[in-house]
């Protein structure tokens, strides 16, 4: 079964190589013209100029140099949008989310190498692949979709001659060629290239190149029918179940389990793709069926073309080579004939300048007064007077190289665009005559730009259907990337509640049925927020409304270039939706429905009177806060007064019983005293009058 599919891929291989071969070839004639140095005297004029010089003054690479810089200026971007508007405001958010990570996770180096192979040769070409998230991991087999970049295309990638599109969306077949070292491919394939079958002169293609070996992925197309089931809850709700769903036993109890039985069932037809790696002489991998109904291979065509039911491709280069190897023919002989000496030179005999040949041979050098040459004779030995036998002429321009050089130097010009245009801009001109002038450069770019625009638009697609495929598992966190370039973690199969009160799932790619593929272009001669920003200062400054102003104040600020102001853009975007310039999103709004919220539940803000009446109110108590500070600090004081005066008194009357007291112990005293005297004088106490003066007489002593 195999040798039948390796022989029928290599039949229907060399039927679509033979056909293209010679239009494959001047794809990458013209690819080694533009890049190669020495490629533009291959096969053309080299044996006329050997040992002469061969310049090449490339003026076909600098055009496409400044195509190629004209593109990356110009970022072409991709939006999903739902065709009947089934598909939820999020769901649709996270599908862009998820395809714009992809793109930056995959760099941006499969669509420049496929864009700049195109603009030169004319075929460009990237794959649409999927990986596992973490390959060393046992427990994660999730996968994840990126890109890659194919180099070579127009020798590598081939499809099915049946296919007529552009975008080669009919094709059955496909086919990716490509190189590995002959060591690595036995190491790794145990394989020995040299016994393969040695009917390869039926090819055009050679399979083994010195020690290089070429490999194939072999893409083919398939037809499989499939059961599709349904399962119905008591409720009427209804689930879609895929065969690998329905292979799945944990996923087959969890339903049968909620109450969820067989409803009906359809077979359908779907489109598989099988893929198989193989060389000239064996399948080396069958990888089987890949996720979506695709052939995950995208080939972009710079000019694409049938022609007698020949497939034509061209990039900017081919019309251009002739012209360019006249250049290069004109100016190496200007150059061959400049390197010729002017002088003219005398003709002698060998006679004549026998014995001299040093002196003319250094005249030039040395600069002699006169020169010397020998007599002749006849046979007859008689003298023949006479001189030089004639002279070289200095070598003299053709006046038709003169008038050739300048007719090739237009017809270059014409051909390529005349990019010199460019460098007329002058800084003080005005921004209307740089736009004429960079737009008549853009001509030919545009359709360039276009045809890359469909590539794109099909790689999308081809990204959908992986994703419809892999990104199914509930609960599942992935990272997505916003407009801004900002991450952002999306939850695939979340569970919400639906408007009628049924359980819905947010990010259920699988329900997907059809999506639109949205292809935005750039302006050719600026990027799209420069060209958006002229626009915008243009309208401000005929824009009298103080209001308006500030919404285009916001919209130039909003699409300003230079460092620093993406981190200012979030800020103005809020400001324009404050203005209600502009719709937010489902984030968003639900930002400023809490933001509203929170601020109802905090009191109202007060008006300039009623504040003025509280910050009277508050200096008012704050004075009387200070007055009954003040009192409270006398009341003290006149407390601390009152004991000290209590205390006073309590001192004074102590003394004043000590006094009494000491009063009450001298007249005891007295009185002893006195007792005392009267009995020593021998005075009768009934005679009073004596003894009254006897007091008095004591007391006057004391």
């Amino acid at each position: 079964m195999k040798d039948d599919i390796l022989t029928q891929a290599l039949i229907n291989f060399n039927t679509v190589q033979d056909a293209l071969q010679i239009e494959r070839a001047k794809c990458t004639e013209a690819r080694r013209f533009c890049w190669v140095k020495g490629a533009q005297w291959e096969s053309w004029g080299a044996e006329q100029f050997e040992n002469k010089p061969m310049f090449e003054i490339n003026k076909s690479q600098l055009a496409v140099t400044r195509i190629n810089n004209e593109y990356r200026e110009n970022r072409i971007s991709v939006t999903f949008l739902p065709e009947d508007g089934t598909v939820s405001e999020e769901s649709t958010e996270s599908l862009n989310s998820l395809y714009r990570d992809s793109e930056k996770s995959s760099s941006s180096a499969y669509i420049d190498n496929a864009f700049l192979e195109g603009i030169t040769g004319g075929i460009g070409a990237w794959r649409v692949r999927s990986e596992y998230e973490d390959d060393y991991s046992d427990d994660n087999d999730f996968q994840e979709i990126k890109f890659e970049p194919i180099y070579d295309a127009d020798s590598s990638v081939f499809f099915d001659l049946g296919s007529k599109r552009q975008n080669k969306s009919d094709a059955t077949e496909c086919w990716v060629i490509s190189s590995i070292p002959k060591k690595q491919y036995i190491e790794k394939y145990e394989d020995n290239p040299a016994s393969w079958p040695k009917y390869n002169y039926l090819r055009a293609f050679d399979w083994t190149v010195n020690d290089v070996v070429y490999i194939g992925e072999y893409y083919h197309v398939e037809e499989k029918t499939e059961i599709i089931r349904w399962f119905g809850s008591i409720t009427g709700d209804e689930k879609r179940v895929t065969p690998d769903q329905f292979k799945d036993a944990d996923f087959m109890d969890e339903l049968t389990a909620t109450g969820y039985t067989l409803s009906r069932k359809k077979p359908i037809k779907r489109l598989r793709v099988h893929k198989y790696i193989m060389s000239g002489g064996k399948i080396l991998e069958d990888c089987g069926y890949i996720a979506g109904p695709r052939i995950p291979i995208v080939i972009y065509y710079a000019k694409y073309m049938y022609i007698d039911n020949i497939e034509r491709a061209s990039g900017h280069i081919e019309v251009c080579m002739d012209s360019q190897r006249l250049l290069n023919m004109q100016r190496s002989k200007l150059a061959e004939i400049s390197s010729l000496s002017s002088i003219e030179k005398p003709i002698f005999y060998p006679a004549q300048v026998l014995g001299h040949e040093h002196r003319w041979a250094q005249d030039n050098i040395q600069n002699y007064p006169y020169m010397l040459i020998n007599p002749t004779y006849d046979q007859n030995g008689q003298f023949i007077p006479g001189g030089q036998v004639g002279s070289t002429k200095a070598p003299e321009l053709p006046p038709a190289m003169a008038a050739l050089l300048q007719l090739t130097d237009t017809d270059l010009g014409d051909l390529l665009g005349n990019q010199q245009n460019g460098e007329m801009v002058k800084s003080n001109q005005g921004d209307i005559a740089t736009e004429l002038i960079q737009s008549q450069i853009a001509m030919q770019t545009s359709g360039y730009m276009s045809n890359l625009a469909i590539a794109l638009e099909w790689s999308a697609k081809i990204w959908l259907g992986m994703a419809k495929e892999l990104y199914v598992d509930p609960g599942r966190k992935m990272k997505g990337v916003t407009t801004s370039d900002k991450p952002k973690q999306i939850e695939l199969m979340k569970p919400t509640i639906a408007s009628d009160g049924s359980i819905d799932y947010e990010n259920n790619f699988v329900a997907i049925k059809n999506m639109d593929v949205v292809v935005e272009i750039g302006p050719s001669s600026a990027s799209k927020r420069s060209a958006t920003e002229k626009g915008l200062v243009g309208l401000l400054r005929i824009v009298p409304d103080q209001e308006t102003q500030a919404v285009l104040s916001s919209m130039i600020m909003a699409n300003s270039e230079g460092e620093g102001m993406g981190e200012l853009r979030p800020y103005f975007r809020d400001k324009l939706i404050k203005l209600g310039a502009i719709t937010p999103t489902k984030d968003e709004a639900a930002k400023i429905a809490d933001q509203q919220k929170a601020a109802a539940d905090q009191p109202a803000e007060p008006d300039a009177n009623t504040k003025f009446l509280e910050a009277s109110a508050t200096e008012a108590e704050a004075k009387a806060q200070n007055y009954k500070a003040q009192t409270l600090k006398i009341l003290k004081e006149v407390e601390q007064v009152h004991a000290q005066t209590q205390l006073t008194l309590a001192n004074a009357k102590k003394a004043e019983a000590d006094a009494l007291s000491i009063v009450a112990e001298l007249d005891m005293a007295k009185r002893e005293h006195f007792m005392d005297t009267v009995e020593r004088l021998g005075v009768d106490e009934s005679q009073p009058e004596p003894a009254t003066e006897a007091i008095n007489n004591i007391e006057e002593t004391e």
